[in-house]
């Protein structure tokens, strides 16, 4: 159950925020991946607090997309440094 609770509300999250980030005319890749991380980030803590089964699954994806994250904020600071 908690689940399909998650892909539903994650798969709304994300159409949603497609859609309004394509009116707000933002068409970067980095603005798109940084958000979408953000939005799992929050609904996995939301919808799999306390429930270990839903952590010990979805624990590697959220480290995993953390540190793209990271990533793509590093490599937005060295171009804007100049380095």
């Amino acid at each position: 159950m908690i689940r399909e609770r998650f892909i539903l509300s994650y798969a709304a999250t994300v159409l949603a925020t497609g859609v309004l980030l394509s009116v707000l005319g933002a068409y970067s890749l980095e603005i798109h991946f940084s958000i979408y991380v953000i939005e799992f980030l929050v609904l996995f803590e939301f919808l799999t607090y306390h429930r270990k089964t839903m952590n010990q699954i979805l624990g590697p994806v959220a480290i995993a997309l953390f540190l793209g994250l990271c990533y793509v904020i590093a490599q937005r600071a060295t171009s804007l440094i100049g380095l």
